[in-house]
């Protein structure tokens, strides 16, 4: 029987590294660690790093079950729970479409010359408002206007991509202001942004 292991283990890792040698010189770049620490039998992954928080999420597809674990960075993986299919069945249903969405940077939309001149009356009103405010009420405004920053890497069908991009570019406070906003709720990429959010219990502020 520990023969049998030993076979299995060392053919899945020859396997692994075949596969990657051929994933290199196929996409001429650098494997990803987190895709080359992951075991041969996985046949979906999905991996997302947050920033400033140092978290990192992993959900994949092994043997027909789906799994998912969290970490802060540096540090070992939690503990490895089953997790439902949403998820993966996103990814692999919209996988062509998530191999080219690209979500477009916050761009600030123009402001018209009457707009300008109406925001700077309103600044001043904030401004004098401020001046009596309470400094605990700034403090939880400052940490709520803070971006996160998500880097993905996905696999599946042995083809992996990675992807990055901040908060602000999808955050609906900001739909006003973002000129790329309504472009980015269309792709496949933020829908899957938001399942994750929801997998993981993760509310960015």
């Amino acid at each position: 029987m520990n023969c049998i292991r030993l076979f299995k283990h060392w053919g899945g890792m020859l396997w692994l590294a075949l596969f990657f040698v051929y994933a290199l010189e196929a996409q001429n770049t650098v494997v990803p660690e987190i895709i080359q620490d992951l075991d041969a039998s996985v046949e979906l992954a999905v991996f997302r790093k947050i920033v400033p928080e140092d978290r990192e999420e992993l959900y994949y597809l092994e043997e027909g079950q789906f799994y998912q674990t969290k970490r802060k960075v540096g540090a070992p993986w939690g503990k490895i729970n089953r997790s439902d299919s949403v998820l993966g069945f996103y990814v692999m249903d919209h996988w062509p479409a998530l191999r080219d969405d690209l979500v477009k940077p916050f761009r600030q939309k123009p402001i018209s010359s009457n707009a300008a001149a109406g925001n700077q009356n309103q600044n001043a009103v904030d401004n004098k408002a401020i001046s009596g405010q309470n400094l605990t009420e700034i403090g939880v405004k400052a940490v709520i206007s803070k971006d996160y920053s998500f880097q993905y890497v996905l696999l599946y069908r042995n083809i992996w991509v990675e992807r990055a991009f901040n908060q602000k570019d999808i955050d609906p406070r900001w739909a006003k202001e973002n000129e790329t906003y309504t472009f980015n709720q269309t792709l496949k990429l933020t829908k899957m942004h938001q399942i994750m959010d929801a997998l993981f219990l993760i509310k960015p502020r």
